[in-house]
Parts: structure tokens; C-alpha cells; sequence
């Protein structure tokens, strides 16, 4: 044989692989299941669906706030000291003070959101009743910034589908609607306690981890 058929048998001796291992390599290879990842929405599907209900939660705050003033009174849209917190803001804006009946000065209010209102009725003038409604539009509108944030903050913690959960229920459960469109300070409580969660979950928390 001559030296370079010695060299080919040579190689192929050592690449060659034994019968019997041969066989137990392809016996595990066969036992070895395989795995399938679970099916998951697409990301933009997600959003679509997020998107729906976000303008269905706007549309039904605004369908309730914008309502005639004798329903919002019979509903109990707004409780009583919605109304307390609006005669202060109209007297600040007439330049009474911070008075509730135009003599006696108070300080039982929650300043950020008395001051909110304030500007409402230097735009509407002597109107008594739009401010009522432009006040409800703007809780309305927190309201469903604050579904949003939920929404974001759920999506990073427990993925894309505990986010619609969270804000399907934010957006149309009958208790969160009575406690951000009461025309008092909640709504504006609960928006900004959610910016706080969400720049923790975003923002403090990776940086920590």
C-alpha cells in the first residue's frame, strides 16, 4: 500500500465512530423531546388591544362627566365636597381668597387640585355650570392616563397579558370610576401615586438590580 492510502486508512480509523456508541448517541438523541415554545400575542396586537381600550375607557368617562348637570347631581357622579371644592376655586378666581362663602377664609382644601380648578372659571367667566363638566373632562382624562400607567408598569412586571388585565379592570370597573370622576382630589392622588410607581418599576429599580 502505498504511503498516502496508509495516511486515508490512518484518518479514517480515528474519524470513524464505533458501532456501539454510534447506536447509544442516536438512542439519546430520540429520547430527547422536543421542546415548543408557548404561543404568545404579537407585541403590536397587544398595543392594538391596549389602544381599544383606552379610548373606550375615555369615551365612557366623558359620556358620564359631560352628562346633564340634573343627572350628574342625582347619580352622585360628585359627591358633596366636589361642589365645596368649586365654590372655593370660583371665589380664588374672582379674587375673593380662599374662601368658601366669600367672607370667612379657610384652609380645609387640598391645594393642587383646588388650584387646578381655578383656571376653569377664568375661562368660562359667569357660566356655573361648565366648569363642573370642564373639571369632570379633566379627571376623566387623569383617569385614563392613570389606566395607562397601570398599564405600562403591569407589562413590565408580569408581561403583555397581566397589562390588558390590569387595564381592562382600571378602566371599567364601576369602583374606580366612582373614586377618579368624584370631582374631589382622588383622581389626581391615584395619577400621580401611579407616575411614582412606574418611574420606580422603570427607572430606580433596574438601576438597583
Amino acid at each position: 500500500m502505498s504511503r498516502g492510502g496508509k495516511y486515508a486508512l490512518g484518518a479514517l480509523l480515528i474519524v470513524e465512530t464505533p458501532p456501539h456508541k454510534a447506536r447509544a448517541m442516536s438512542r439519546t438523541q430520540a429520547e430527547v423531546p422536543e421542546v415548543h415554545p408557548l404561543p404568545q400575542l404579537p407585541s403590536r396586537r397587544i398595543s392594538l388591544w391596549a389602544l381599544v381600550l383606552v379610548g373606550l375607557g375615555l369615551l365612557l368617562r366623558l359620556a358620564l362627566v359631560c352628562a346633564d348637570y340634573e343627572f350628574i347631581l342625582r347619580s352622585g357622579l360628585f359627591g358633596d365636597d366636589a361642589f365645596y371644592f368649586l365654590s372655593i376655586a370660583r371665589h380664588i378666581a374672582n379674587g375673593h381668597g380662599v374662601t368658601h362663602d366669600g367672607v370667612n377664609l379657610t384652609n380645609g382644601i387640598q391645594p393642587l387640585y383646588t388650584f387646578m380648578l381655578v383656571p376653569l372659571y377664568w375661562v368660562c367667566g359667569d357660566n356655573p355650570i361648565l366648569p363642573i363638566h370642564l373639571a369632570g373632562v379633566m379627571l376623566a382624562l387623569l383617569s385614563v392616563a392613570s389606566g395607562w400607567l397601570l398599564f405600562l408598569t403591569a407589562r413590565r412586571l408580569a408581561g403583555e397579558g397581566a397589562g390588558l388585565v390590569a387595564l381592562a379592570l382600571w378602566m371599567f370597573s364601576a369602583y374606580v370610576l366612582r373614586q377618579t370622576l368624584n370631582g374631589m382630589e382622588t383622581g389626581v392622588s391615584a395619577f400621580f401615586t401611579l407616575v411614582s410607581i412606574w418611574w420606580y418599576v422603570t427607572r430606580v429599580r433596574p438601576s438597583e438590580e
